[in-house]
């Protein structure tokens, strides 16, 4: 089944979590949930689990309203979809960005549902790394610049 909160009139009952896989020239750097609301969770390459603190100064981009905790239970549905698919995951992410070709890509799985499993929602080339978490977004538009500076540099040196 998919996410159950508990309470049949939240617009989240029902609905499948959605974890957004950002890759950049081939390998997966991350991804956040969005399914609910401005998202404070981050998942490392490996997997792991790490919560923002949501209170920082700057921590969301201006266009965000009130930040909203996360509904019961979305955590410990990402640690059973991360337990049991995140390899899966990974790899299917990191190849659909190599066989096309592109330096960085975002891939949208939709979580949660024991009969179908992981599944793609959709891909987004987003050219600007717009997460909605300045932390890793800075970071993420800091790693895609250099490299594209070195492939630059390699390729006026040969």
């Amino acid at each position: 089944g998919l996410f159950d909160c508990g309470d049949s009139s939240s617009p989240i009952h029902g609905r499948p979590l959605e974890l957004k896989v950002q890759v950049l020239f081939g390998e997966v750097v991350g991804c956040i949930i969005n399914t609910y609301t401005p998202s404070y969770v981050w998942v490392s390459r490996e997997g792991v689990i790490h919560l923002w603190d949501a209170s920082a100064h700057s921590f969301l981009k201006r266009h965000h309203g009130n930040f909203e905790p996360i509904p019961m239970g979305v955590l410990e549905l990402l640690q059973d979809a991360l337990r049991g698919d995140w390899l899966l995951i990974r790899a299917n992410s990191e190849q659909l960005a190599r066989s096309a070709g592109l330096d960085e890509l975002r891939v949208d799985w939709l979580l949660g549902d024991a009969r179908w499993g992981p599944r793609i929602g959709e891909t987004t080339y987003m050219g600007s790394f717009a997460l909605d978490m300045l932390p890793a977004s800075v970071l993420l538009a800091r790693a895609f610049a250099t490299a594209h500076l070195s492939r630059r540099q390699l390729a006026g040196s040969s």
